[in-house]
Parts: C-alpha cells; sequence; structure tokens
C-alpha cells in the first residue's frame, strides 16, 4: 500500500483482491454504463446489473498469477475509483477452429450487451483475427494482456489510469526477469480509442484498429491493438 498525491490530491494505491473486491468492480463499471446511456435509453438497475456480471467478471479475474492494482481516495479508502488488470501468458491453445467458434457462440449467448448476438458474435471473430495479424501467431503464449484499466469518470485526467499502468508493467517486468528461460515479449492490449492517449504516454505502439465499421455497431465496439515490448 503506497499513498501518492496526483492532481493535487491524495490517493492510496493498493493491490486489488481478487475475487473478494468484485463487487467494487462491478460499482465502476455501472457508473460508466450510466455515463455511455444515450438520450431515451433507460438505465438498468444495480441491483440486476450487479447478479447478471457477477459470474462472468469472477471468471474473468480468476487468474492465480494475474496482476491487478487499484486507487482509492485516501480520505475515502474504502471507494474504488480505478483499478488496473494484467492476465500473464497462457498456455498453447489446442482448441480446434470448430471448439474455439462453439465456445465463442456461448460466451455471446451469456452476454448481456445490448448489441444483437449476431452482430456480437461477428465482432468478436473478427477481434480474434485481428489479434492474430497485429501480434503474430500464438501471442497469448508470448505477451501478458492488459486486460482492463478503467478509471470513475469524475477521476479522469489526474493520472491515476497512467500509473496503474506503470505500477503494472514494472510488476511484470520483475517477474519475467525472475522467470529463467522465460520467451515472453511484453504486453499487448486491444481498448477503446478513448484511451489512446494514456497508452502511448506509458510506451504502447498502435499497431491498427477495425477497419471496417460494421451497422448496428457502438462507439465502444472501436477498437486499437497495442504493444509494448521489453527493450
Amino acid at each position: 500500500m503506497t499513498t501518492l498525491i496526483l492532481s493535487n490530491e491524495e490517493f492510496i494505491l493498493s493491490p486489488l483482491s481478487l475475487p473478494e473486491e468484485a463487487p467494487k468492480i462491478l460499482h465502476l463499471h455501472y457508473q460508466t454504463v450510466l455515463s455511455t446511456l444515450q438520450h431515451g435509453q433507460s438505465a438498468p438497475i444495480e441491483a440486476e446489473f450487479r447478479s447478471q456480471n457477477l459470474p462472468s467478471l469472477i471468471n474473468r479475474f480468476s487468474h492465480p498469477n494475474s496482476i491487478s492494482y487499484q486507487f482509492s481516495p485516501a480520505s475515502d479508502p474504502e471507494k474504488l475509483v480505478a483499478y488496473v488488470y494484467f492476465r500473464p501468458p497462457s498456455p498453447p491453445d489446442t482448441r480446434t477452429v470448430e471448439e474455439r467458434e462453439m465456445e465463442l457462440r456461448e460466451e455471446v449467448e451469456k452476454s448481456t450487451s445490448r448489441t444483437s448476438k449476431e452482430l456480437l458474435f461477428a465482432l468478436k471473430a473478427e477481434n480474434g483475427e485481428l489479434n492474430e495479424r497485429y501480434f503474430g501467431k500464438g501471442y497469448e503464449e508470448r505477451f501478458w494482456e492488459l486486460e482492463a484499466l478503467v478509471t470513475d469518470e469524475g477521476y479522469q485526467r489526474r493520472g491515476l489510469g497512467s500509473r496503474l499502468v506503470e505500477e503494472g508493467w514494472n510488476e511484470v517486468q520483475k517477474r519475467v526477469r525472475e522467470e529463467e528461460g522465460s520467451k515472453v515479449e511484453g504486453v499487448y492490449l486491444v481498448a477503446n480509442p478513448a484511451g489512446k492517449r494514456t497508452y502511448e504516454k506509458a510506451g504502447f505502439k498502435l499497431l491498427g484498429g477495425r477497419p471496417v465499421r460494421r451497422e448496428g455497431m457502438r462507439d465502444d465496439h472501436m477498437h486499437l491493438w497495442f504493444v509494448k515490448r521489453f527493450e
């Protein structure tokens, strides 16, 4: 636990305990959903939002060797205002093409996204193709993934996101150096264009973006592909 002063306010930087603090993450995600509602759209009930998304969130953030940090205001230590999550490299993927497609369809069916299932499946399948185009085959075995970086809307532009990325990157480098014979090359991420400045400031290189906009596609499906390699 470290106390830092950012933009003249005192914050507490600490490891994020998962899945114990999943409810805090979901509250932050709920606030993000509210901030992206279009005119006339009704807000989901937070209790329902939490119950629908808790199982997938815990599954998503369940890797035992992950790296995650959070920021809380020193004036309200129980309040989570920003967090980052890094996932370690995966073992070789031995699934067949058919098995991957089946698992993706199951994932889409369980999604609570407002996007149609057909479009969501097409976008996720396209993500997989673009991942291999930008990062190369077997990228999940060769890179850590910066899987999530979220900052409360009221605490943005204060340097919290950049500081979290820096903290996670330093820990990733430390672990890779300690792993004898490691072939890990760095960290990759796929993110919304809104985070472009933060990631480039942290030393990530922009490789490309989604080239085609599909009918019915929302702005939050517009993604950019970044990588940061060890020197």
